[in-house]
């Protein structure tokens, strides 16, 4: 199996709350530990790299 070099995700979604608890919710892994995957799931490891 191999992985593309160059690729992209995209997606767009309007959020009804405040912009800074977003960009929190998506770039904080605490954060992202709380709502990243279905009902019931635990990661083993969480990290952001926002260069």
């Amino acid at each position: 199996m191999s992985i593309a070099k160059n690729t992209e995700l995209s997606f767009s979604r309007v959020f009804d709350a405040p912009r800074a608890l977003v960009w929190k919710a998506w770039t904080d892994p605490s954060h992202i530990e709380q709502w990243w995957g279905p009902n019931g799931f635990t990661g083993q490891s969480c990290k952001m790299d926002l260069r």
